[in-house]
């Protein structure tokens, strides 16, 4: 140290023992220098932690101590143009720097290649400055859920909101024992994280949060962060069964649940006036199936039965109008099943969204599906003709919508119907 004779100011020489540091040897204004804090233990690398868009605002500074080291020596090894540090010297970096961090509005997460080449370079006995990055504000009314790999390397964040809740409440409560969150945000958080991590390659694990997880994340407090590791062991996969809804005059709002019927007919009995020859009441009923086997069967006595029934419904005043409305009222939500109602919408309790579930729903085949077919009787005009005509139609349901939800349970699909086409060759 010294004093310039006329000025009277004070001047500091700084010499620096480490040639990276060379850019600070010289003379240095006393009235410059800030009194440093607690000297720095010998077996110790203090670590400031700096905001990267402003060095010389320290977040945090904490000593990092290791038994055994001597000062001057580095704490990570030199590899070419990098550093490495010791696995358990970078774990233990990493949580007490992240631990440190909590509640600043920092976070780092895995250390990048940088943060690690700064402190292998780091000598014992001195200090170090690592650039934080500021997160994005948490609402108060939410805690964010950062997601790290195995190893520690930052993947991404959600924030799970809660209508009402105060900043620095907890998310969860002690049941006694350890931290808990209830059924619905299990549920909730389950979804949100899995739909996050939709094309990461990670997931957790069997699609749910584990007991660990669920306390982590209990304890969080509203306005803050916590931290989950998650898997790259692929979960075990579950499928959703479609259920069919007929939406009515408001949409989806008072749809109807619809029904599979094996077909290939409608399960409805048609009442045939001046026909003998039915199975059922006065041999005058018979169901859809029985005329839809005696239209198509070889047999002379089960063609004579179909000929017969035709002649009736071909006599003046049979209601045939009637008898037609009955058939297609039948079919109104009955829907032949297709070979395969099962979506693949992730692990079980994964969120998938209404346009997924449907943009699934139509690559499975689902976004058409039809009713059984019915039978339609017209009497026949032509000249001399003795029989009525019989056609077989069938309603045409198209997928409009689908709901959203939770893996490995129902998801509805929302269809609307057409008026009815008559089958060729049926």
């Amino acid at each position: 140290m010294g004093t310039r004779t006329r000025e009277g100011d004070q001047w500091v020489q700084v010499q620096a023992t480490d040639n990276q540091y060379s850019q600070a040897n010289g003379w240095i204004l006393y009235s410059g220098l800030t009194l440093t804090q607690t000297p720095v233990a010998d077996n110790a690398i203090r670590i400031n932690l700096v905001d990267s868009s402003n060095n010389n605002n320290v977040v945090k500074s904490f000593d990092y101590t290791k038994t055994g080291a001597q000062k001057g020596t580095r704490l990570g090894t030199q590899n070419g143009a990098n550093w490495t540090l010791a696995a358990s010297d970078q774990t233990q970096l990493q949580n007490q720097i992240n631990t440190n961090l909590s509640g600043t509005g920092y976070y780092v997460g895995a250390l990048n290649q940088t943060q690690i080449n700064a402190l292998g370079a780091a000598t014992f006995g001195g200090s170090v400055n690592i650039p934080v990055t500021k997160q994005t504000a948490i609402a108060d009314n939410a805690v964010r859920i950062n997601m790290v790999t195995p190893n520690g390397t930052f993947l991404k964040s959600v924030d799970y909101p809660k209508t009402n809740a105060t900043k620095g409440n907890y998310l969860g409560y002690w049941n006694g024992n350890v931290w808990a969150l209830s059924n619905d945000d299990i549920t909730n958080i389950n979804g949100i994280v899995n739909n996050a991590l939709t094309g990461t390659g990670y997931f957790l694990t069997n699609g749910q949060l584990t007991s660990a997880q669920q306390q982590a994340i209990a304890a969080g407090r509203f306005g803050d962060n916590v931290t989950i590791t998650v898997t790259n062991t692929q979960p075990v996969t579950t499928t959703t069964t479609v259920q069919p809804m007929l939406n009515g005059s408001l949409g989806i709002w008072n749809a109807r649940q619809m029904n599979s019927l094996a077909g290939p007919t409608v399960n409805d009995d048609i009442t045939i006036p001046g026909f003998a020859g039915g199975s059922g009441a006065g041999g005058s009923t018979v169901s859809a199936s029985e005329l839809y086997q005696w239209s198509k069967s070889s047999d002379a006595t089960l063609k004579q039965k179909f000929t017969d029934a035709m002649k009736a419904a071909n006599a003046q005043g049979v209601d045939l109008a009637t008898i037609n409305t009955q058939s297609k009222q039948a079919a109104n939500l009955a829907y032949l099943q297709p070979n395969d109602m099962k979506l693949n919408l992730g692990a079980s309790g994964a969120y998938y969204t209404g346009d997924a579930a449907l943009t699934q729903a139509k690559s499975n085949n689902l976004g058409t599906i039809y009713s059984p077919i019915y039978p339609i009787i017209a009497q026949d005009t032509t000249t001399g003709a003795t029989q009525a005509k019989l056609t077989w139609d069938r309603l045409t349901y198209t997928a409009q919508t689908a709901s959203s939800g939770f893996s490995g349970g129902t998801v509805n699909v929302y269809y609307t119907a057409d008026n009815g086409t008559t089958v060729t060759n049926p």
